[in-house]
């Protein structure tokens, strides 16, 4: 042998290790624990095109997270409606040829957004998520994109199982396609191979039967589909990052916004309720603007309660408040929306390009389109009546502050004395309009009370997500607003214009915008670009594996799949027999039926070539291309565990050939079933005690065997098909021994297990 098993390095951890994943394209794991923050990892799965990110789903949450792996940052949520039992990361590719490439002008450049002006930066000490957003790009949606130079052909698909579907969502952004299947059938795994056939395999373990199915898909239909599924993904990577891009500056908005005008209406309806003078708090005010000298018990309150400090702090909150909120809104909130109107039109375009739901489609598209147009309204009306409110709020701390220091006989600065005739009429309007108080009486425990509630500005209604208390008045409206109102007020005029017409949502707030257009993208959008299995011809052929397994703990985790070229590689086991079998659809000639050919065989790993000898119980079996990784441990009192490497290929032409012939598919016979019992492949004897394979021609298909240091139970192999890495955890799962799979053997080398064991 030329090559063989070496381990590397071992790496202890405070915490058990529950989950492992090898990166294809670097030497990288990544590894998930019992005690993470979230909950217990669950399962980790690499992009397979960059391994950029990863995917991380808990145990006991209905989401999956996508993790930047170079800063360590969630940049996206997948939020599904339960919590997945299974999801791994695909990639459907499709050979660079002439007539794939698009035809279209406007597309080949591959980015249309580049004519957008960048979306500013987010201050971190604005919102505490926006280190995801520099340099002006919304990098969640960036990082989602694939490469720009595969962009054309290469298309990321996470696979997500649920109790009766199997979701593909594109950049794990929304779901391209989905399959049916029973509820008790579970996922064991999925590969796709790397040719133009495009042939996707689902292992599927029934619960009820305790049985395996294997299918087999033809996705050439699909397949064919796939530039048209790369256009509107980059489309719709392009919404949903603007739309999570508004989410973090709406979150910045509520996260600054200050209720600073709080306090000061619970001590106005605490003084309306306690004062014994006839009429409303809005009288008493009114009255010390007109004569300058307010009653008894109003002065009272000014001097105790308000006091000259506090006006004044509170009109310079109020006006760094409404500062914040009016820069997020003109600088971040209205641009992100208009960009998303650009990314709708375009999906828009793009859909009316395609043969399939055409209709569908573009029904969602305008929907998201509109409501995204009112989220752009409804950030102009919260601008309007901020500006309004700001400067009549400002005129009455400014006048009242002036007032207190009157009272108190203090020095009154000169800009205080220099009040215009406009100025006092804006206190007189915000007097008469807001503060007269609504008494109502509350039913408490400890009986009927009275209540006072002010309303000084109309500002926070719009961040509630309640219902606007206080619409925006079309009397101060131009005229030539009043114009358009009365013309869109026709129903007639609203249906003949309903493409480019927005609903400004005058009863809405612009949280309850947000929740709208949150559920347009999440179902609307989503569901529409989904391609159902009755839209996709999908010609399949099941494989029964007639084995009864135990339904025990790790039983998915026993099944491994890996395509090399077009030969698919499935290895199992159950106790003590590890089964390897291979799957080729051979191409058939003109107007004959396709054929598959089966191979399999099973081994029992004994510590001897005696049919006596001691059998080893297979711990865990991965597929890495053409090889198998397989961990075993001796059933004996004293542990010991080996890693073997096996060439599957040349393993397998010791076997006897199963040849079957695929009929061909009818609307009553979808699909060709075939049964492979277990008991007829043959057993193969593999004596692990003879460690010298080298010279030996009837063990050539081994590749490496490793003893691990005896008296560990070792658990959780993983392995990396393109970098020849392995993983396997001992000591309850804290520590992580690393290998090399495919290290160069020296001649001279006379490797000492036994030491090594001490060293380890």
């Amino acid at each position: 042998m030329s090559s063989g098993v070496k381990r590397l390095e071992e790496k202890g951890f405070v915490s058990a290790v529950s989950a492992a994943e090898w990166s294809e394209k670097m030497d990288l794991v990544a590894v998930g624990f019992h005690s993470a923050p979230s909950g217990c990892v669950k399962s980790i799965s690499w992009r397979v095109s960059d391994s950029r990110v990863i995917t991380v789903a808990y145990e006991k949450l209905s989401h999956i997270s996508v993790i930047d792996i170079n800063t360590s940052f969630c940049v996206h949520k997948l939020v599904l409606t339960e919590i997945p039992r299974f999801f791994k990361f695909i990639l459907i590719s499709k050979p660079e040829t002439g007539s794939c490439k698009r035809q279209d002008s406007s597309f080949n450049d591959g980015d249309v957004a580049l004519f957008l002006p960048p979306l500013p930066n987010i201050s971190g000490s604005v919102a505490p998520d926006a280190v995801l957003y520099h340099e002006g790009q919304v990098e969640n949606a960036k990082l989602l994109k694939p490469v720009k130079k595969l962009a054309i052909q290469h298309l990321d698909v996470l696979a997500v199982e649920l109790p009766d579907f199997v979701y593909f969502y594109s950049g794990c952004m929304y779901p391209v396609f989905k399959l049916s299947k029973q509820s008790s059938d579970r996922i064991v795994n999925i590969a796709v191979s790397s040719s133009s056939k495009a042939l996707m395999f689902l292992s599927l373990l029934d619960v009820n039967s305790s049985s395996v199915t294997c299918e087999m898909f033809d996705l050439s239909d699909l397949y064919s589909k796939l530039p048209e599924l790369i256009e509107e993904s980059d489309c719709i990577y392009d919404i949903i990052g603007c739309f999570e891009y508004i989410t973090v500056v709406v979150q910045a908005m509520l996260d600054s916004w200050q209720d600073a005008l709080g306090e000061i209406q619970l001590k106005l309806a605490r003084f309306s309720l306690e004062k014994s003078s006839p009429g409303t708090v809005g009288d008493e005010f009114l009255m010390l603007l007109l004569f300058g000298k307010p009653s008894s018990e109003l002065l009272v309150f000014l001097v105790n309660e308000l006091t000259s400090k506090g006006c004044h702090s509170l009109r310079e909150s109020v006006s760094s408040t409404y500062a914040g909120l009016s820069k997020l809104i003109v600088n971040h909130l209205i641009p992100a929306a208009r960009a998303m109107l650009f990314h709708g039109q375009r999906l828009l375009k793009q859909g009316k390009k395609t043969l399939s739901g055409i209709r569908v489609k573009e029904e969602a598209v305008m929907k998201c389109v509109k409501v995204t147009g009112s989220l752009a309204l409804k950030a102009n009306e919260m601008l309007v009546v901020m500006e309004k409110s700001q400067a009549e709020l400002d005129c009455f701390f400014k006048w009242l502050f002036y007032m207190l220091l009157k009272l108190s006989d203090e020095t009154i600065p000169p800009e205080l004395s220099q009040t215009s005739q406009q100025e006092l009429a804006q206190v007189a309007s915000f007097i008469k309009d807001n503060l007269n108080e609504s008494v109502f009486t509350e039913q408490t425990p400890e009986g009927p009370k009275k209540r006072a509630v002010f309303r000084l500005e109309k500002v926070g209604q719009y961040l509630s997500k309640e219902w606007l208390k206080e619409r925006i008045s079309f009397e101060n409206h131009s005229s030539m607003a009043k114009f358009w109102f009365g013309q869109f007020s026709e129903e007639e005029a609203v249906d003949d214009m309903a493409d480019i017409v927005f609903d400004p949502c005058f009863d809405l707030s612009l949280r309850q915008v947000m929740m709208q257009l949150e559920g347009i993208i999440t179902t609307d959008l989503s569901n529409a670009f989904c391609l159902h299995q009755s839209e996709v011809m999908l010609k399949h052929h099941q494989v029964s594996i007639d084995h009864k397994f135990e339904l025990l703990s790790n039983l998915v985790p026993c099944f491994d799949t890996r395509f090399s070229e077009d030969v698919l590689y499935l290895s199992f086991y159950h106790k003590t027999k590890l089964y390897i079998v291979s799957s080729q659809c051979v191409k058939p000639l003109i107007g004959h039926e396709n054929e598959f050919i089966l191979r399999g065989l099973a081994l029992n790993f004994r510590n001897s070539a005696e049919k006596s000898a001691a059998a080893f119980e297979v711990k865990s079996a991965c597929c890495m291309g053409t090889k198998v990784c397989v961990l075993v441990q001796e059933k004996t009192d004293r542990i010991c565990c080996y890693v073997v490497v096996l060439e599957a290929n040349d393993l397998l032409q010791n076997s006897k050939a199963i040849l079957l012939r695929c009929k061909k598919s009818t609307s009553e016979n979808p699909s060709s079933v075939y049964s492979l019992a277990t008991s007829k492949i043959s057993s193969f004897q593999f004596p692990l005690n003879q460690l010298d394979f080298k010279d030996n021609p009837n063990f050539s298909f081994v590749c490496g065997v490793l003893v691990l240091s005896p008296g560990l139970d070792y658990s959780l192999l993983k392995v990396s098909s393109e970098r020849k890495l392995a993983s396997v955890c001992h000591q309850q799962n804290k520590r992580v021994l690393f290998l090399d799979l495919d290290a160069p053997l020296d001649e001279d080398e006379d490797v000492d297990c036994e030491d090594e064991d001490d060293d380890g």
